[in-house]
């Protein structure tokens, strides 16, 4: 299964990249390669995963839900 990710989603993955950078030479990498893995596991196995959202501590409480 081919996984599409939402273009907000793409940016803040890119964010959060760019954050852990900020603060190691390696964070971004280990986080891309942690998320990779996540991903690659959801693709080999859909119907064990229904909804994936992750939600920033600091975004609203209702971010990522559908209205």
């Amino acid at each position: 299964m081919k996984l599409r990710l939402h273009t907000r989603t793409r940016r803040e993955i890119r964010n959060a990249v760019d954050w852990y950078d900020k603060r190691s030479d390696r964070a971004g990498d280990e986080f891309l390669e942690e998320l990779n893995a996540a991903l690659e596991h959801i693709a080999e196995n859909p119907t064990q995963v229904h909804v994936l959202t992750i939600k920033h501590h600091r975004r609203h409480p209702d971010y990522g839900r559908k209205n």
